[in-house]
């Protein structure tokens, strides 16, 4: 028997992107337990952050701080004896995913810039705050050719 977990098929395709091309529609039932963490936080997820809504860097950001370093073997063991090894290949590169977006600063790096005449735009405060959140993590990640924090301390 098996029941569809559309959001957490969303969550583990978005996550895999480039990875494996596949789309995973549905998981044995055996599974809902062990993979019940997964589950909860993907629809959670989901919920806050449709990924039809374009928010999939948002919806990746939810999953990835909510599933946090959670003991996923017992979910890949199932999902393996049950005969979704795609599945459990896929939930076994989760976490080192979920680094990379991290360590990369998508997150925080994910915003729209101000036109260059946009003086307005710039100015504003919730820009600025985005502009110094995404150097800091790039500092932070001594994430080379990237917007720094000193680009900005030299400036002045």
């Amino acid at each position: 028997m098996l029941i569809s977990f559309a959001l957490f098929s969303a969550v583990l395709a978005s996550l895999a992107s480039g990875v494996v091309a596949q789309d995973y529609t549905a998981f044995p039932a055996a599974c809902s337990t062990a993979c019940g963490a997964y589950v909860k936080n993907s629809w959670l997820c989901g919920k806050q952050y449709p990924v039809a809504a374009n928010l999939t860097n948002a919806f990746q950001a939810c999953f990835c701080d909510a599933i946090g370093s959670a003991n996923i073997s017992q979910c890949v063991s199932c999902l393996n004896a049950s005969g979704a090894s795609s599945a459990g290949t896929i939930v076994t590169k989760t976490p080192e995913l979920c680094k990379n977006l991290a360590q990369n600063c998508v997150y925080q790096c994910d915003f729209s810039t101000c036109d260059n005449s946009d003086v307005a735009c710039q100015c504003n405060k919730d820009y600025l705050q985005n502009i110094y959140n995404c150097a800091s993590c790039n500092t932070n990640n001594k994430n080379n050719g990237k917007t720094q924090i000193s680009d900005y301390q030299s400036a002045f």
